[in-house]
């Protein structure tokens, strides 16, 4: 997962101000989900934006460039949420509950597919 990250950050422009990071098998995530984390970074956008969920921060999230460096330190199976969890109270907080739900096995697939 930091491995993906990783790489993705190192494709961004230069004068790139953010990176949003979302997860494809977070199915349930929305437009309306994006659009309020959106609105909540560019109220204070330099802070990171997050979604909350399980009383966590997760993706989707939106990072400023200026902590990009600080992902580097990053490995192996290890995304974002536990970088953003450490950093909770710079942190701005979107409650996005749909995030919680991700696609790991056949079963939540056929069980998606159903809904």
């Amino acid at each position: 997962m930091a491995g993906s990250l990783l790489l993705g950050l190192g494709t961004l422009p230069a004068n790139a101000d953010a990176a949003l990071v979302l997860l494809s098998d977070q199915a349930l995530v929305n437009g309306q989900d994006l659009d309020r984390l959106v609105s909540a970074w560019r109220g204070q956008p330099h802070r990171p934006a997050a979604a909350a969920y399980d009383d966590q921060r997760g993706v989707p999230a939106i990072i400023p460039a200026r902590y990009w460096s600080s992902l580097r330190t990053l490995g192996g199976d290890r995304g974002a949420g536990p970088w953003l969890n450490a950093l909770r109270s710079r942190v701005t907080e979107v409650k996005m509950p749909r995030a919680a739900f991700d696609v790991d096995t056949p079963n939540q697939l056929a069980g998606l597919r159903l809904s």
